[in-house]
């Protein structure tokens, strides 16, 4: 059984009023005419409504929403750590460094700096193929999904945590000095 539902909407579903970018707004989910709806609610009208909507809804939960407008005019820069990470792991050989590659091309589509264009499986070699869009130079990208096992994608996510870590420039070279007594 596959259900879909819509994505988060741009108006309150009860007064009309269009959301701000990362305003907390609240969405359910309820069945109408043997479909499932979803609906998404301001706050103060989910305040003047909630006990009778939560109580005959399906589910319902909180997030913010996202303005697209907003989001898109985020500047390469933005992403560029992970994406000289991605870049570097995905001509890189070897197991882990395709691990980093299969793991950064997943933030950085969830951070919509990728899109997903296709998935397929390889038959030259164990596991599929992911085809992405990188939004801001427009190339496409393969990213082998090898079956990694839980040990390969956490040495990968350790890699990639220190590979985006921020350089810490307090370290002057003092503690030799100190370390001899004098």
């Amino acid at each position: 059984m596959e259900i879909k539902f819509r994505k988060a909407g741009q108006y309150c579903s009860a007064c009309g009023r269009q959301f701000d970018h990362l305003e907390p707004h609240l969405s359910m989910i309820n069945e109408e005419n043997d479909e499932y709806v979803r609906e998404d609610f301001c706050t103060v009208c989910w305040a003047q409504r909630a006990s009778g909507w939560a109580r005959n809804s399906y589910s319902f939960w909180s997030t913010r929403y996202v303005d697209p407008a907003v989001e898109n005019e985020k500047p390469p820069e933005h992403f560029a750590p992970l994406r000289r990470v991605f870049y570097e792991s995905i001509e890189s050989e070897g197991r882990i460094e395709q691990a980093v590659a299969f793991i950064t091309a997943h933030l950085l589509r969830r951070q919509k700096a990728f899109r997903l264009m296709k998935e397929f499986d390889n038959d030259e070699e164990e596991g599929s193929v992911q085809v992405f869009a990188d939004k801001f130079t427009q190339r496409l990208v393969e990213v082998p999904d090898r079956r990694f096992t839980a040990a390969e994608l956490r040495d990968a996510r350790r890699i990639l945590i220190e590979r985006t870590e921020p350089e810490d420039e307090e370290d002057t070279g003092d503690e030799e000095d100190s370390a001899d007594g004098s």
